[in-house]
C-alpha cells in the first residue's frame, strides 16, 4: 500500500478470461480500504485474445464488466483486447484480410450508445499471448505487411526473409499503395515508409522495422477513428 500511495494514478487490469464481473467491485473495496481513492483508480477491462472470435458474441459477454465497472464509480474505464494472430503460420502468401475483433465489439459499444465516458486500448498488431519458446536461428520469418483498415487488417504476405527472392518487400509495399486502404503517405510514418520502399528510396528492412511501421499506422489510424 506504500508504494500505492506514492503515485497519482493506479491502473486495475482485469482480464475477462480471469475473473467473472463480480470481482471488479469487491476488488476495488479492497484498495479503498488502503485509503486509495476510487477516483485515483482506472479501471482496464481486458478481453485479452480473441483471434477467430465472433464480436458480436465477444460484445455480449463484456456488457457485464463494463456495468459492474461504470458502476464502481473510478476515474475511467478502458476496454481493451487484440485478435491479431500469434504469427503467420497458416496463412497463404498474397492478400488476407483478418478482422479487428477488438474494433468490432467498440463499434458496437459506441452504437449502443449505453457507455459514454467509456476508453479504448488494444495490442495494434501484435497478439497479447506471450509468443512460444523457438529457436530464433530456425526462424524464416514470412516478409509481410500488417496494415490496419477500418474493422480489419490487410495481412500482405510473401516468401520467407532468409535466402528469398529479391525485392518482396518491395513488391508488397507497391501492392499496398495500390491498395484502396491506404491511407496515402502523409498519414502516419509508417505509410512514408511504405511508399518510400514502393519507389526503391528504402531497402527490405527487417522484421522489426516491418512491425515499427505498421504499428505506427495502426496508432495513427485508430486515434483518427477515435
Amino acid at each position: 500500500s506504500g508504494y500505492l500511495h506514492s503515485v497519482e494514478d493506479v491502473v486495475i487490469c482485469f482480464r475477462t478470461d480471469q475473473i467473472a464481473p463480480t470481482q471488479i467491485a469487491p476488488a476495488i473495496l479492497a484498495l479503498t480500504k488502503y485509503g486509495i481513492k476510487k477516483r485515483e483508480i482506472h479501471l482496464l477491462i481486458d478481453q485479452y485474445s480473441l483471434v477467430g472470435s465472433d464480436h458480436r458474441t465477444c460484445y455480449s459477454n463484456i456488457k457485464p464488466y463494463l456495468d459492474d465497472g461504470v458502476a464502481i464509480g473510478c476515474a475511467s474505464v478502458t476496454v481493451g483486447g487484440g485478435s491479431f494472430p500469434i504469427n503467420l503460420m497458416g496463412y497463404k502468401q498474397g492478400v488476407t484480410d483478418i478482422p479487428r475483433v477488438e474494433w468490432l465489439v467498440w463499434s458496437l459499444i459506441q452504437q449502443s450508445g449505453d457507455y459514454t465516458d467509456l476508453r479504448y486500448a488494444d495490442y495494434t498488431v501484435t497478439n497479447p499471448a506471450p509468443q512460444p519458446d523457438i529457436d530464433p536461428t530456425q526462424v524464416n520469418p514470412s516478409v509481410a505487411i500488417r496494415y490496419a483498415a477500418n474493422q480489419f487488417w490487410k495481412l500482405y504476405k510473401a516468401k520467407g526473409f532468409k535466402k528469398g527472392p529479391p525485392d518482396q518487400y518491395r513488391n508488397l509495399c507497391k501492392l499496398l499503395i495500390s491498395d484502396v486502404v491506404y491511407s496515402q503517405p502523409n498519414f502516419s510514418y509508417g505509410d512514408s515508409q511504405y511508399s518510400k520502399a514502393a519507389r526503391g528510396k528504402i531497402g527490405n528492412g527487417n522484421p522489426s522495422s516491418w512491425r515499427k511501421y505498421a504499428t505506427n499506422h495502426h496508432i495513427a489510424l485508430t486515434v483518427d477513428s477515435l
